[in-house]
């Protein structure tokens, strides 16, 4: 069964790369862990039920792939709901005698806040716990002594100890560290924003590949490869050799076009080639730029897109360059100015080397 044919929020784990892959196809949601809370809170329960994950991918029309930094900070916030939950700080057997009104009025709001919150908005979850922690001392002031005694004790062995809990964990230091507590908002998500910055890449594509320039970058030069393809060179701080930049077109579709696409890749995944194709790659590439034109064709009249010759051809060029040929590699292979491409292990995290005619 492939992903596109599970439900929402299904997922496979490969224990290879130690990746979680969760289908986002059909959701009401985006495929965002930082903008949406149903879907922060899903993927801290998938890492519950997989705790040796490094990365998580969203995949939707586009692959949003949180890396091991990423999901650390969320198998943190997972790790304290459970530790939370183990060691009793949550249980009604928690209370002291003469206290049960007070706990029954005051434990039900620290359950729901480590229980639901805290898997949606883990900021929001400890903004709150600090505010009942302030709002309880005052109450204290205001107390008869038994009131007050009971008060006590539930910030000393519920509250308290959840919240030094909860600061242990990576993503609430931070917050505090870098003042996102005070005045936030709970339900906010501009915090998230500055902690999730997923890779984001079509899901056709099983390259990993930096979309955006590098920071800090100086652009020192810029000009048009093959097929339209805009290439940029930078001067970045502290590094010795420049940067080579390159911009694919297929990064630039619209989601139409992308859905168009990945039914096609889909189709021709499950082509068979002939033996003698094999022998022959000229022969097999030929054959999928022949049958990819025709998917590209036929799918876009079922989905009624309207696709003008010259934008079939570049959509049958990228669906070849991902089914029967070299990826985003081909792109550099393309470029007259390229003289050489070095490729060293492991793929997808160390960089690609090119010797360039005008750059050393």
């Amino acid at each position: 069964m492939t992903l596109q044919d599970k439900d929402v929020f299904d997922y496979e784990y490969d224990d290879e790369s130690s990746t979680i892959e969760v289908n986002m196809l059909g959701s009401i949601y985006g495929a965002s862990i930082e903008d949406y809370p149903e879907v922060m809170s899903r993927v801290i329960n998938i890492l519950q039920e997989v705790p040796d994950a490094s990365s998580v991918v969203l995949s939707e029309s586009r692959d949003y792939e949180y890396d091991k930094d990423q999901v650390r900070m969320l198998k943190e916030v997972s790790e304290a709901i459970r530790d939370i939950s183990s060691q009793g700080y949550l249980s009604e057997s928690i209370r002291t005698d003469k206290c049960e009104s007070l706990y029954q009025d005051h434990l039900p709001q620290v359950q729901r806040i480590v229980i639901d919150q805290l898997r949606k908005d883990p900021v929001g979850g400890y903004v709150e716990l600090k505010r009942k922690e302030r709002h309880l001392k005052q109450e204290m002031n205001e107390s008869y002594p038994q009131k007050k005694r009971c008060l006590k004790y539930f910030i000393q062995d519920v509250v308290n100890p959840v919240k030094k809990r909860l600061e242990k964990c990576e993503m609430i230091d931070q917050a505090r560290s870098e003042e996102f507590i005070t005045g936030h908002h709970v339900g906010d998500r501009e915090v998230y924003r500055e902690f999730f910055h997923p890779l984001v890449r079509p899901n056709f594509m099983l390259t990993k590949f930096m979309s955006l320039p590098p920071e800090r970058g100086e652009e020192i030069d810029r000009y048009e490869s093959r097929n339209d393809v805009e290439v940029s060179v930078y001067d970045v701080p502290d590094q010795v050799q420049p940067v080579y930049h390159v911009n694919p077109p297929e990064f630039n579709l619209s989601e139409e076009k992308y859905r168009l696409l990945d039914a096609a890749r889909r189709f021709l995944a499950s082509h068979q080639p002939e033996s003698g194709e094999f022998a022959r790659p000229d022969r097999m590439r030929q054959v999928f730029q022949n049958i990819g034109r025709d998917m590209i064709r036929d799918i876009a009249q079922q989905m009624d897109i309207q696709l003008p010759r010259e934008e079939s051809e570049q959509l049958t060029s990228i669906l070849n360059r991902y089914t029967s040929g070299l990826g985003v590699l081909e792109l550099l292979l393309s470029d007259p100015k390229i003289q050489d491409v070095f490729i060293n292990s492991p793929i997808g995290n160390a960089p690609i080397y090119i010797k360039h005619e005008e750059y050393e």
